[in-house]
């Protein structure tokens, strides 16, 4: 669960590609897309993702 924290936490200070947040993470760009979809559907922001 803290990959997904500190995925969305990275995509919200919008300073970093997706390639990037990946890299850093150990997990691929689509994993990290995948991430960012399912929050938006959920209708969820950082600041309450970071409450999860």
């Amino acid at each position: 669960m803290s990959k997904i924290r500190h995925t969305l936490q990275l995509l919200h200070s919008g300073n970093l590609s997706t390639r990037q947040i990946g890299a850093a993470l150990g997990i691929s760009k689509s994993t990290v897309s995948d991430i960012a979809s399912y929050t938006r559907a959920a209708g969820l922001d950082w600041s309450e993702a970071q409450h999860l």
